[in-house]
């Protein structure tokens, strides 16, 4: 389905994202968070899966550092 817009259309969005408190976290994942150079707000939503984090976090070390 294609959408065609004019040019006085307007596309806009508003979306609330609550990210986790990271003092609730385990500590190796506090420590990880803590120790990144920048803190993206997509890092911040990842504290929602802990146990995807850290392996994340090295994984985009790997692919931005390399």
């Amino acid at each position: 389905m294609t959408v065609s817009l004019q040019d006085n259309d307007k596309i806009s969005s508003k979306i609330e994202v609550t990210y986790f408190d990271f003092a609730k976290l385990p500590d190796e994942v506090r420590e990880k968070f803590e120790s990144l150079p920048t803190k993206v707000n997509f890092f911040r939503m990842l504290g929602h899966s802990s146990g995807a984090f850290i392996p994340f976090i090295d994984f985009t070390n790997a692919i931005f550092r390399t």
